[in-house]
């Protein structure tokens, strides 16, 4: 009894760290990192003592294919620090490759529904208090920014690079976006929900971030096609109705998107080519990713 409420202690300790690392994220690397090392620790001694990593042959088998995977990018990773093409440090970066535990750690201790929803739940909040202290800041600096820049340039980036940003904030906003749409209760009341959720989204947009604003169309469309007629109806509504109202300096940010002139598009483009390049140069083993400014400036 006592050794089960043991076990039951360290899952329950697993599952708060693993939601402080993913909701924090976007706030503080520091915390995010320190939470991963507590749980990783915490689930490599469990499965030391119990000698058990708790995959059954049931889950075995259906992971089974998504682990060949895994196995392969694990070797090509590893493989191509060999080949590197500045070979200090070629291996440092390989720490990331611990990530994949989050995939697997959640699958094996997020046991049912309740646990899901309420680390879900808990992440959204979490991100949208942040959005909400992240727009009221933006706010306050709007009227000094505007006299200096343009719109396009106000960029929220208070607690993180507004790129990562505006991708941590669309991924949650679309981890719960279609349960507003469905019959069942979760958790809360879907009004009070849209309201947590609202800051998010509306953060999200003032990152300004251009590929977030595709994916975003992009992602609106298919569940509209797909799921709910009447939402793609009304986003087409308000897509015009944006274009007739918003200010043309609001609108060139969009526009920018498609223009391979824009001076960030330019730079993409020659990202792109010179990553070409590379891979023609060393197509069978990669060249690493250590010293990579190096490596794209001899190129």
């Amino acid at each position: 009894m006592e050794h089960r409420r043991l076990s039951k202690a360290v899952d329950n300790t697993i599952l708060v760290c693993l939601t402080i690392q993913i909701a924090f994220v976007s706030i503080s690397i520091a915390v995010s990192s320190i939470a991963f090392g507590i749980w990783v620790g915490l689930w490599f001694i469990q499965i030391i003592v119990t000698k058990k990593t708790g995959f059954d042959k049931k889950i075995l088998s259906e992971l089974k294919l998504i682990n060949i995977f895994i196995l392969a990018y694990f070797f090509f990773e590893i493989f191509s620090r060999f080949y590197a093409l500045y070979p200090e440090g070629a291996f440092n970066n390989l720490k990331r490759l611990l990530l994949f535990l989050i995939f697997f750690v959640s699958i094996i201790k997020i046991i049912n529904f309740q646990t899901l929803s309420r680390i879900i739940f808990i992440v959204v909040c979490t991100i949208s208090f942040i959005s909400v202290l992240e727009i009221f800041q933006y706010l306050l600096k709007f009227g000094e920014l505007i006299n200096q820049m343009s719109f396009s340039e106000i960029r929220i980036d208070y607690f993180n690079y507004p790129l990562t940003a505006g991708e941590i904030k669309m991924l949650v906003f679309f981890l719960v976006f279609p349960l507003l749409f469905i019959k069942e209760k979760f958790l809360i009341n879907k009004k009070l929900f849209i309201i947590i959720l609202l800051p998010v989204f509306i953060s999200m947009i003032l990152t300004q971030s251009r590929n977030v604003f595709l994916s975003v169309l992009i992602c609106f469309i298919i569940f509209g096609l797909i799921v709910n007629r009447k939402f793609l109806a009304g986003l087409i509504i308000v897509i015009i109705l944006s274009i007739m109202i918003l200010p043309s300096e609001v609108l060139d940010r969009f526009k920018s998107i498609a223009d391979p002139d824009h001076p960030s598009n330019a730079a993409r483009l020659y990202m792109w080519d010179t990553g070409m390049k590379m891979f023609f140069d060393h197509p069978l083993t990669g060249i690493a990713d250590s010293h990579i400014r190096e490596i794209y400036s001899t190129y």
